[in-house]
């Protein structure tokens, strides 16, 4: 079997970005920026030092994935969602992955000129329910990666991407919800200011600041989810909220001892987590 290294090597060899991940939250090892354009040899050196990691494809503007979620508890059933996305957007056939869990990924290609949106099911913003999509900047993990709860592996192997039915790519870019302006909370009047806001923020980096050997890394992912539930809301700023948790990282150990690359990652992946449930301040405490 073709190991983790070699893989990756020839998804580089045909133009891909591949990028190591945590093996079960897949969050990025590196920025994309660092892995890009990396010759084929470059890429397996990198995943040589990485072995217990995922592969996952850092994906173009001009692919989209759909990842079909299976879980039951939410009344989610991969061959059932499939099904509901046959009918309805006739597919064709094309590369599926088979996931862990029961899910699936099937992939295509965009039209010229229609771009996606990665989103979670949680968005609601796709017709069908419990799928995910993920397209430019998106992460997709293939074979041959192995997580604690199973493997990844090709029904369809990729040769060629089919081209996404129209149906499909009008659905892949709704209406944009109007932004949401970003305040800093170092530069909020009083009035604006949400005490509820400042106090959890404070209370998150401080919980990151705080913490100990062997849950660094998850306190941090969680403080930066929770903190990027408010920065989606419009209540906080993301460069002030991100500045915060790295010096709080720094004060805990763990950027000395992870590095800086792995703890940006990591905020990252919180922001992202966060973003699919956007939070603003409880109406009493404004």
């Amino acid at each position: 079997p073709m190991s983790l290294a070699d893989a990756a090597a020839e998804w580089a060899r045909e133009g891909w970005t591949p990028m190591p991940a945590s093996r079960d939250k897949a969050v990025p090892r590196f920025p994309w920026r660092e892995m890009e354009g990396l010759s084929p040899a470059a890429v397996h050196g990198v995943f040589e030092q990485c072995p217990n990691s995922r592969l996952c494809i850092n994906l173009p503007a001009s692919v989209v994935v759909l990842d079909i979620d299976h879980r039951p508890e939410k009344g989610w059933y991969a061959d059932r969602i499939l099904a509901e996305l046959q009918e309805r957007y006739e597919l064709p056939p094309g590369p599926k992955c088979h996931t862990p869990k029961g899910g699936i990924h099937l992939w295509y290609t965009l039209p010229a000129g229609v771009r996606a949106k990665n989103w979670t099911a949680a968005h609601k913003r796709f017709p069908v329910d419990g799928v995910d999509i993920r397209s430019l900047r998106g992460l997709a993990t293939v074979p041959p990666t192995r997580r604690s709860d199973g493997e990844y592996r090709w029904e369809e192997q990729i040769s060629s991407i089919p081209l996404a039915p129209a149906s499909l790519s009008k659905d892949l870019q709704p209406a944009s919800p109007p932004p949401t302006k970003k305040t800093s909370l170092l530069t909020m009047s009083h009035n604006q200011a949400s005490a509820y806001i400042a106090k959890v923020y404070t209370s998150e980096v401080e919980a990151v600041r705080s913490s100990g050997k062997g849950g660094r890394n998850d306190q941090l992912f969680r403080s930066a989810a929770c903190i990027g539930a408010y920065i989606a809301g419009g209540g906080l700023s993301s460069d002030d909220a991100r500045h915060a948790l790295v010096q709080a990282a720094r004060d805990c150990g763990l950027v000395r001892d992870d590095g800086l690359h792995s703890v940006h990652a990591t905020i990252e992946s919180g922001f992202r987590t966060g973003s699919d449930n956007p939070r603003k301040a409880p109406r009493a405490w404004k």
